[in-house]
């Protein structure tokens, strides 16, 4: 199945996807990204995954709260997810992280690094 199959196959009814951030506790310099979903969420993002792992289609999907593929996502949704399969024909994808308390970009890209 490609992406797209999957996303008709779940097109009827929403999957109840939230993502967002877990609030800081102890360890403020290491964000958690929270993803919750009802079973019927967890086996479409499980499908997701799995087509993305063997198309050619494309090497991205990407799914937000206020855009495309909002129908799946709960009201307390904050971030939407956008997953990247490498290596990539289309090249790096800038990604944020976080060092000893300082924010650096990093390129993710055909490597995987």
């Amino acid at each position: 199945m490609t992406t797209n199959d999957i996303f008709v196959k779940y097109a009827r009814r929403s999957v109840g996807l939230t993502i967002g951030l877990l609030p800081a506790g102890d360890e403020p310099q290491f964000p958690y990204v929270v993803i919750e979903a009802t079973p019927r969420g967890l086996r479409m993002l499980s499908e997701l995954f799995l087509a993305m792992a063997d198309t050619k289609e494309s090497c991205n999907i990407q799914m937000a709260p206020f855009g495309a593929g909002s129908f799946h996502f709960s009201k307390d949704s904050t971030h939407g997810m956008y997953v990247h399969r490498v290596p990539c024909k289309y090249g790096e994808v800038e990604l944020e992280r976080v060092k000893g308390g300082k924010k650096k970009v990093r390129k993710a890209g055909k490597k995987g690094r």
